[in-house]
């Protein structure tokens, strides 16, 4: 491994890392969804089937972690391994997804803010402590930290 982004923080005494960006989230939906046209409140949220994005097997994501810690639970018919597929999925049915601002921004979607509270998403760059001072490395490891500065500016 050169370089990996990645939101959960690796616990890997052979890794460094650095804080890209941290991403809110908002709720996305297709254009002419019946919830787009007013304000969504928390049983809205809750009443609604979702799409969740993960390429894990098992563990809560951060929204569901956030409703966890308040005694809910949202309805995901689909769990998908990619934002790519999420968006296409969600342009074509009813399911929300809960994603982050700066990607739901990408797709022909209507965002509202998240009816619920959710930390923000933390995008993490890992690389190898051997590689720390490796010229190649760190000049990626730089253009890919302007490259973040860049998108939340």
């Amino acid at each position: 491994m050169d370089l990996l982004i990645d939101a959960l923080l690796v616990n890997a005494k052979a890794l460094e890392h650095q804080q890209l960006a941290a991403f809110p989230y908002v709720v996305a939906m297709r254009e002419g969804h019946p919830l787009a046209q007013r304000s969504m409140n928390q049983e809205d949220f809750l009443a609604a089937r979702h799409v969740h994005v993960s390429s894990r097997r098992r563990g809560r994501g951060q929204v569901d972690s956030a409703l966890h810690a308040i005694g809910q639970r949202r309805q995901v018919s689909m769990k998908v391994d990619n934002y790519m597929a999420a968006a296409q999925v969600t342009s074509q049915t009813d399911l929300l997804w809960a994603a982050p601002a700066p990607l739901a921004g990408l797709f022909p979607l209507q965002t509202q803010p998240l009816p619920i509270s959710v930390e923000a998403l933390p995008l993490h760059l890992f690389w190898s402590k051997s590689s720390t001072n490796d010229p190649a490395n760190r000049w990626m490891r730089e253009l890919l930290a302007a490259l973040f500065s860049e998108l939340l500016e």
